[in-house]
């Protein structure tokens, strides 16, 4: 089984935690109320963050924090200060990049002292290698960021047509929420009532009902 590795830096050289980097920006931004859930937004406005040069989709913890830190939502692309250098762009001097994370299985060769201590514990003929895992992290930029980055080619908005029908309004001011303890399932009766029922595996009995 791989063995996690002390981390690493990968085109920086900072000390600080990027993950308490990130907590840090993300309490300021909440301060300011500039957080991604805090900012209006419309339909189209959000695509899932790419990379500017090779256009692989980021995942995991990476997609995250790039959706969450994205200055421009509409413009998924980042990429990093070697790449836009690579490409001839430059980001602009000052600009602060978002830390992604790089995970990769390695092969270790164990220290005398490693195999001396494996052998104390009764192992009598230690593998000289073991398999590992390693991040890496490296700042990305994203596209506002960078100077001389071609524009994003945007497909046209669709035309949202017609408007929201007046009755749901006044549909949604009629209702009242009742609620007990308990887990919930939803459920409609003919009755205009939305009943919040107790599911089976549940321990603990409840309902609710929200009634017109």
């Amino acid at each position: 089984m791989p063995v996690p590795a002390p981390l690493h830096s990968g085109n920086n050289t900072e000390k600080k935690d990027p993950r308490l980097e990130l907590a840090d920006r993300l309490i300021e931004q909440i301060e300011a109320g500039t957080a991604s859930w805090q900012r209006p937004w419309e339909a189209g406005d959000v695509l899932a963050p790419v990379n500017a040069v090779t256009g692989k989709p980021y995942s995991g913890v990476n997609y995250q924090n790039l959706m969450m830190f994205s200055p421009d939502t509409s413009d998924p692309r980042w990429c990093t200060y070697k790449q836009a250098q690579e490409q001839g762009w430059q980001v602009r001097k000052g600009e602060h990049g978002i830390p992604i994370e790089k995970w990769s299985r390695y092969e270790h060769k164990r220290t005398e002292e490693e195999m001396g201590r494996l052998r104390e514990q009764g192992a009598a003929d230690p593998e000289p290698t073991e398999m590992r895992l390693g991040v890496r992290y490296y700042k990305v930029f994203h596209a506002s960021q960078i100077d001389g980055i071609p524009p994003l080619e945007r497909s046209p908005r669709p035309e949202i047509q017609g408007t929201p029908d007046d009755r749901l309004r006044k549909l949604a001011g009629r209702f009242i929420v009742r609620r007990k303890t308990g887990c919930r399932c939803l459920s409609w009766n003919l009755s205009s009532r939305l009943w919040v029922r107790t599911l089976p595996s549940c321990t603990k009995s409840g309902s609710s009902s929200i009634r017109g």
